[in-house]
């Protein structure tokens, strides 16, 4: 399987496409039963306009997740389709719609629902590794989304914006650990880099 880079409405919310991406692979890969392409290799898709088909055949895999991630007046719209690539396909899809507020929880029900779609079933471990949330915060995890897009941009000003990003993430939600190590990790770069 592969997660296609998702798309955004808008150039303001990439951060949210790539984040929903990332955490999607991170926690389809967690599942013993399915084999994930590498992120990396999925990227070379972002922005272009192929076909889940072709980009799977490329990709080695049988089945492709797309999305797509739409924000307006605090809304979210998160549109996830999961296509058969053999035979070009949509196996499933499901469009999750919430507030801003509950961007966490739809992220963990994306992740719950797309192995039920593929019909893997999950040991209990498995289970509760997907439910699991870094934060309850949703203003934490955009922060922290923010900072991973900044920090991603690989340039002096994106890695500062990102570690204030971190910073407001961990000040919002000091329990939010992933943050917190992200907040001092790529201090170091930055410092190793720049000086």
């Amino acid at each position: 399987m592969a997660v296609l880079p998702f798309l955004s409405d808008s150039p303001g919310n990439n951060y949210l496409a790539d984040g929903l991406t990332e955490a999607t692979v991170n926690g389809l890969a967690q599942l013993q039963a399915l084999r994930v392409a590498p992120r990396t290799n999925a990227l070379r898709y972002k922005g272009s306009a192929v076909r889940p088909k072709d980009a799977g055949r490329e990709l080695d895999v049988a089945a492709v997740v797309t999305g797509s991630v739409t924000q307006q007046d605090g809304r979210l719209r998160i549109q996830i389709d999961l296509v058969d690539v053999g035979r070009d396909s949509q196996i499933w899809g499901a469009v999750y719609q919430g507030d801003a507020s509950e961007l966490v929880h739809l992220q963990t029900r994306i992740l719950q629902d797309l192995p039920h779609a593929l019909r893997i079933p999950l040991s209990d471990q498995e289970g509760r590794r997907i439910a699991w949330q870094p934060t309850a915060n949703a203003d934490a995890y955009r922060a922290y989304l923010q900072g991973r897009y900044e920090w991603s941009q690989r340039s002096e000003a994106g890695l500062k914006r990102g570690i204030e990003r971190f910073q407001q993430a961990v000040v919002i939600d000091p329990a939010f650990a992933a943050a917190d190590r992200a907040f001092r990790a790529p201090e170091l770069g930055l410092q190793r880099q720049f000086a």
